[in-house]
Order: structure tokens, then C-alpha cells, then sequence
């Protein structure tokens, strides 16, 4: 959980209850969290308003589990941002992973979660593992202007860091350019890497509507963020 963030008292006790439940191999759950987001009108008034994030629909959950194959999992979480402070994961496989990758300067979340999940191209199947999102709300999300998600620098700057804001904020983009590049692009490039086809040849042929629509999060449309020849 980041520092700024808090749980509800209630959801440790459904958690509780509930994990101890799940099959082994769901490795990573999250949830919801309640969150008041800063906006600033034309006159340069700003007002809050609150929101929720890391919210999925009913429809894209089902969509997922219905369509799922193992590794897709590695996909999903690759794209489609999972709320650090609303995650649970089983400590066995965090630390069988390394946990998180503290060099990075942006996205270590995404990064540990697509490790914890696995990749199904240079993972065996008993080492793929899968994700599981409960539409409930686990606790709040603070905004601010500092998050390094926001283009502020609070992972970055420390009294030893004498570089200049703009500098760092540049590195931040550049490491998460490059560190997504694999994965933002047209859906159908997805076949030009290496292994995917070996695995998912008849499913890519047979639900092909399904695979364009794991690979292309909502709010993107169908335009590739990065062209294919950079994969």
C-alpha cells in the first residue's frame, strides 16, 4: 500500500474471510478505491470530485473470465493498470519473484504484477497464475500533485538526487515508453513475437475479436500508441 493511502477497517475482515477460500493459484487480487480528484475550470477555480479507480465493469470482468486461456492473465495486467494500494497478493509468490524492482522509475507495480502472474512465453504452464478483481471498495486513494503518476517526482528525489525536476520527469517518461513498448501497439503486431503463435495460434484464429479487445484498453480506440515496427 502507498504511504498516502488507507484501507477501511472492513475490508481486512472480509479479506479474512474470503482469502483463505481462494485456490492457490489466484496469486493477485484487487478492488476498488474511492478517490476525490482535483479539477480546474476555465476561470482557474478548482473543485473536487469524487471518483472511484481501478474500477472495472461487470461486463469487461466477465468478458475476460469467459474468454480465458492461461497466460492471458500476463496481457491483462500489462495494460490495464492494477491500483497498487488495492492489491493482495500471496506473500510465497511475491517473494518467489523478487518483489518489486526498486531501479525502476515508473510503473514497478505493473512490473511485479506481470512477474507474479507470469509470462507465457518463457514460463512453463505450472507457472502461470491469475488474477482475480472484486467490484468492491477497499479503501481511499489520495491525489496530489507530487505522485509520480500525476508527471510529479516523489520516488525520484531524495537529498543524494541532484538533478533537476524537468531531467527526472524525462527519465520517468522514457522508462515507461520503453518499458511498454512490447505491449502498446496495434493488436495485430502481437503475432509478429516470438512464441505467440506456437501457443495461441488456433485461439488467435477462432477468437481473434476477443485478443484485439485484451490488447486495447479502453480510452485508447483502436489507434496503436507506438507504431509496429518499435516492437
Amino acid at each position: 500500500m502507498d504511504s498516502d493511502d488507507y484501507w477501511y477497517s472492513e475490508r481486512i475482515d472480509w479479506l479474512s474471510q474470503d482469502l483463505p477460500s481462494r485456490d492457490e493459484r489466484e496469486v493477485l487480487w484487487w478492488g476498488v478505491m474511492n478517490c476525490d480528484k482535483t479539477l480546474v475550470g476555465l476561470s482557474g477555480e478548482s473543485y473536487s470530485t469524487p471518483r472511484v479507480a481501478g474500477f472495472l465493469d461487470e461486463g469487461e470482468w466477465e468478458r475476460f473470465t469467459e474468454n480465458w486461456e492461461l497466460g492471458h492473465d500476463h496481457f491483462f495486467a500489462a495494460i490495464r493498470p492494477i491500483m497498487t494500494s488495492a492489491c493482495v497478493v500471496r506473500r510465497n509468490r511475491f517473494e518467489e519473484i523478487g518483489g518489486f524492482q526498486s531501479h525502476l522509475f515508473f510503473g514497478e507495480d505493473t512490473d511485479c504484477w506481470m512477474r507474479i502472474v507470469g509470462n507465457p512465453f518463457t514460463d512453463a504452464d505450472e507457472d502461470l497464475y491469475r488474477l482475480s478483481y472484486e467490484p468492491d471498495l477497499m479503501g481511499y486513494y489520495l491525489c496530489h500533485d507530487e505522485q509520480t503518476t500525476a508527471g510529479g517526482i516523489q520516488t525520484s528525489a531524495n537529498e543524494n538526487n541532484l538533478e533537476t525536476d524537468y531531467n527526472l520527469i524525462q527519465k520517468i517518461l522514457a522508462a515507461k515508453e520503453e518499458q511498454y513498448k512490447p505491449y502498446h501497439v496495434d493488436p495485430e503486431a502481437i503475432t509478429d513475437r516470438d512464441g505467440f503463435l506456437a501457443r495461441y495460434a488456433d485461439s488467435w484464429e477462432n477468437n481473434r475479436k476477443h485478443w484485439h479487445w485484451l490488447l486495447t484498453p479502453d480510452g485508447w480506440g483502436n489507434k496503436p500508441v507506438f507504431s509496429t515496427s518499435e516492437l
